[in-house]
């Protein structure tokens, strides 16, 4: 399981700094501006975190609990599909190979 941040505020100031120092410029905190689905485990946090930019960039529905099984089945077939294509060798004489 993933350890909690005991003081947040703590990681955030820090985080600030370096970005300051790594990129140049003033950065400011701005508080919780993304909105996000309602995580009810300790093990959906990277779907939820990820689901919540989708949401808005892309404008895709937020992810709730209910959807998480399905959501996870998603993201698996789709990084199968991704190593299959780069692991089945392609031949520019045929479109199956042996």
């Amino acid at each position: 399981m993933g350890k909690r941040l005991t003081k947040p505020e703590v990681f955030i100031t820090a985080l600030l700094g370096w970005l300051s120092l790594r990129i140049g410029g003033k950065f400011t905190f701005i508080g919780k501006k993304l909105p996000a689905g309602s995580q009810r485990d300790v093990t959906s946090c990277g779907f939820f975190a990820i689901n919540a930019i989708s949401h808005s960039v892309f404008g895709t529905a937020l992810l709730t609990h209910v959807d998480i099984r399905e959501n996870r089945l998603q993201w698996f077939n789709d990084l199968c599909d991704v190593i299959t294509q780069l692991v089945t060798p392609s031949h520019p004489f045929c479109n199956t190979c042996c």
